[in-house]
């Protein structure tokens, strides 16, 4: 019940999904430059404060974004884009892959990154050229499942996630869903999506 849109199930329906979402990225700039004469609006909190009506928080999920994001194309240029600046307008990224490599998830996008979640990976290499990693950290790294390296503002660190079983996602997924939201119809959800309820 809370998705924006259909889940893309490919490149171009995930091409329309990302058009979308900077469509209502560059509505909201619009909404925050009202109150730019007066104030500083330049987050979504501060809009909120300003108008008294607060926006709904977006977030995007990629998985396997290697699979639809070639370098150089639209959709690398607007993933960047996103990761720039959606964090002022409510808008975050999850961008997931098993496959990393440094022509996918580039040093652009990268350095927008704020959080990276690592799994133990085969290849060394993967961790300093890829991940960035630090030898220090993934010379430590176990092969265990549900461990990651974590990195954030605080630097490296190992978390150990816990498994939830299918069965109960499933279960979660029964109990909230609705009627799929489907691409082909997806023409008057795009254009007539108001965000704002």
């Amino acid at each position: 019940p809370h998705l924006l849109c259909p889940i893309a199930t490919d490149g171009e329906e995930t091409r329309r999904m990302v058009k979308l979402i900077i469509a209502e990225m560059e509505r909201r700039k619009q909404l925050f430059s009202r109150y730019s004469g007066r104030y500083i609006c330049n987050n979504i909190h501060r809009y909120a404060q300003l108008s008294g009506t607060q926006l709904p928080l977006i977030l995007a999920i990629f998985d396997e974004v290697a699979d639809v994001v070639q370098p150089g194309d639209d959709l690398e240029a607007d993933l960047i884009r996103l990761a720039k600046l959606g964090q002022a307008f409510g808008i975050s990224l999850i961008l997931a892959t098993q496959r990393p490599s440094s022509s996918v998830m580039t040093g652009e996008i990268q350095s927008q990154l704020q959080t990276r979640f690592v799994t133990w990976m085969p290849n060394n290499r993967e961790y300093g050229v890829v991940a960035n990693v630090p030898k220090e950290i993934y010379s430590e790294m176990e092969r265990r499942p549900g461990l990651f390296m974590v990195y954030s503002g605080a630097g490296w660190r190992f978390v150990q996630s816990r498994r939830v079983p299918d069965r109960k996602l499933e279960a979660l997924a029964r109990r909230i869903s609705r009627p799929a939201l489907r691409w082909q119809h997806a023409a008057a959800t795009e254009k007539h999506s108001n965000l704002d309820q």
